[in-house]
């Protein structure tokens, strides 16, 4: 949250010098965020034990940016190719575009008539190794083609699709390919 409190965990303290009328000073303090999942704040606070008697006594803590911590699963590319009117060859990538490695994970594929995901067959799950923060692994499958009634077909993919790997974006794991003719 914003808010000083007791919930903060303090990781650096800095002496400040005396400031003259309208003098500020910058200070800067390292940090390795480690592990950290989620997302966070740096809260600075001057005169936390009040001290100095001030016209404003109200704007002593401020509030960075949120700073978001945690994997993030993307389908970068997915693409659907028909060998021989008898075989479809499946392409996709899944890359870890967090800050944080993300856990192995079930990968959906399916053949989609209308290149729209839902309503979609549904292909056997593929399983994506752990990837670290800014990897990607590539995946790569043979399957019949089930005559389906459509002169275009395209591949739908899903990420994490069982949803076991918390992500800083839950809303971007689907990937809808280009139409690639079935005839």
């Amino acid at each position: 949250d914003e808010l000083v409190d007791g919930s903060d965990v303090a990781f650096a303290e800095h002496a400040v010098p005396v400031l003259a009328k309208n003098e500020c000073v910058a200070l800067r303090a390292d940090a390795q965020p480690g592990a950290l999942t989620g997302t966070y704040r740096v809260l600075a606070s001057v005169d936390v034990t009040g001290v100095l008697t001030e016209l404003n006594e109200s704007n002593n803590e401020k509030a960075g940016p949120a700073l978001h911590f945690g994997a993030d699963l993307v389908v970068s590319q997915a693409r659907l190719e028909v060998v021989n009117h008898s075989t479809f060859e499946l392409f996709a990538e899944v890359c870890n575009r967090g800050t944080a490695p993300a856990a192995a994970t079930t990968l959906q594929l399916s053949i989609s008539l209308d290149d729209i995901a839902g309503n979609d067959t549904a292909l056997t799950p593929m399983q994506t190794s752990q990837l670290a923060p800014g990897a990607c692994t590539q995946i790569e499958t043979s399957v019949p083609n089930q005559e389906f009634a459509s002169d275009e077909l395209s591949l739908v993919v899903v990420a994490d699709s069982a949803n076991v790997v918390s992500e800083l974006d839950e809303t971007n794991n689907t990937f809808v390919s280009l139409p690639a003719g079935n005839r």
